[in-house]
């Protein structure tokens, strides 16, 4: 609830935002980047179902210059390993639509045209 009435009061907050570069907030993805790196020892790197989709999304993020865009890729990618050792049933059925509709999107992307 405290989210939604922080991002909800943003809206009005947005030519003040506008105005920060984006090179100012470079040093604190990097910080945030450096906070969340602590997490990947804990990443089970034993099971590929599960290795596998956490490497992609670190490699991800990077490559592509987008955290929604390499969010987007782990979602449609997290399944495929699942379903290939035969826990599909571990996934829930909401990354699967979501993995879908992230499909959709990259393929309606790369067919329109610029």
């Amino acid at each position: 609830m405290v989210t939604a009435v922080l991002f909800a009061a943003s809206i009005f907050m947005l030519s003040v935002i506008r105005m920060i570069p984006g090179n100012a907030v470079a040093p604190v993805l990097i910080i945030v980047g450096t906070l969340m790196i602590k997490s990947v020892q804990e990443i089970p790197f034993s099971d590929f179902s599960e290795g596998f989709p956490a490497f992609l999304i670190i490699a991800c993020i990077p490559l592509t210059s987008s955290i929604a865009d390499g969010l987007a890729f782990d979602f449609i990618a997290y399944p495929l390993p699942k379903i290939a050792a035969g826990k599909w049933r571990q996934v829930p059925y909401m990354v699967y639509l979501i993995a879908g509709l992230f499909l959709m999107h990259f393929i309606a992307s790369a067919l329109m045209i610029h």
